[in-house]
Order: structure tokens, then C-alpha cells, then sequence
């Protein structure tokens, strides 16, 4: 019982994390600059590599971000890729106006509604691996909607939290049987 408290906790705290990091690239993203990228082979544009630029260093500034990518979703409903930050060293980005399939139904439904950033409650799974994901709104200078900022941290980053405080609670319980066990028997002697 105390496990799945713990791990709750855990997982809120890196949904919160996510939460607060995404709303800060939110507000380092220059909505204008953005919406000059429109179609592919624009990631040759001084624009694209501006915004990539600054999302890379956001990325950088923490190594457990997996994915930092920018989002527009056209008139049929489809989310579409813009920018793609990736990780140091990462080929596999997502080209601009690239179809996103597996975009989740929590970024679906609230795309042009999101006001303030979110999170799922689970991980999602795409091509690029299964992950825990936040999403949070940028503007134009006309205070428009220009996109959707996405930022990812693995599963098995959350995971391997979660499991770590299943091996502290399991030692501390062994730990606190043994010493009354020994007690116990001490006692059990004494008297």
C-alpha cells in the first residue's frame, strides 16, 4: 500500500516537473518566427534553425527530456510536426509538417482549446518509444494560438524512480522485520 502511495507521488512529481519545464519552453518560443515554417524542406530556414536552436538548449539543460517538438493542427483535425529539437546526436526527427499518427486523444481534443500546459495521465507510445508526455500553448505576437509545445521523458526514466522507491520500501521493511525478529527474541529471553 505504502508502494502505490509512493508511486503515485512519484509519477505526479515527474508529471509536474514535465508540466512546469514545458511551460517554460512555451514562453521561449517566438510565435511569429514560428509561423514563417510551413512546409517541408523548411528546415533549412533560418527560422527553423533559430527555434531548433533554442529548443535544443532547453533540451540540453535537462538530460531526462527525450523529445522537445512543436505542433500545428490543420483544418482537417490532423497534428502535424514542426520543429523537432530530439536529443544531441539524434537523426531520427520528425520532419517539419510530418503527420503526427499517434498523437494522443488528450492533445486531440484539446488542441485549440489548451489554455495552460498539461500532462498525460499514462505513457503513450509512438514510433520513437513509449513515453510520458506534457503539452502547453504559444502565441503569436497578436496573442494568437501559433502551435502546440510538446516535451517527453521515457517511461523507463519514471520507471526506474518508481522501482527505486519499491527497493527502498522493501529494504526498510526487511530491515525493520529483522531488527524486531531479533528483539523480539531477545526479549523473548529475558523474560
Amino acid at each position: 500500500m505504502t508502494y502505490f502511495n509512493y508511486r503515485t507521488r512519484v509519477r505526479e512529481n515527474f508529471r509536474q516537473r514535465l508540466v512546469n519545464m514545458v511551460s517554460i519552453a512555451a514562453l521561449q518560443q517566438d510565435g511569429d518566427l514560428h509561423a514563417a515554417i510551413q512546409n517541408p524542406g523548411d528546415e533549412e530556414t533560418e527560422a527553423y534553425k533559430q527555434i531548433q536552436a533554442i529548443n535544443k538548449a532547453i533540451v540540453a539543460t535537462e538530460p531526462e527530456v527525450g523529445y522537445l517538438y512543436t505542433m500545428r493542427m490543420n483544418d482537417q483535425g490532423q497534428i502535424h510536426f514542426f520543429v523537432d529539437a530530439g536529443q544531441p546526436g539524434d537523426d531520427d526527427l520528425a520532419t517539419v509538417a510530418e503527420f503526427f499518427e499517434e498523437s494522443t486523444p488528450l492533445m486531440r481534443t484539446t488542441f485549440h482549446s489548451l489554455d495552460h500546459a498539461v500532462a498525460e495521465e499514462q505513457f503513450n507510445t509512438d514510433r520513437w518509444g513509449t513515453w510520458l508526455s506534457t503539452y502547453a500553448p504559444f502565441y503569436n505576437s497578436n496573442g494568437d494560438l501559433e502551435g502546440i509545445i510538446g516535451m517527453d521523458i521515457g517511461a523507463s526514466t519514471v520507471i526506474a524512480a518508481e522501482r527505486a522507491v519499491l527497493y527502498l520500501i522493501l529494504g526498510t521493511t526487511a530491515g525493520a522485520m529483522v531488527i524486531v525478529t531479533l528483539l523480539g527474541l531477545w526479549l523473548g529471553n529475558i523474560f
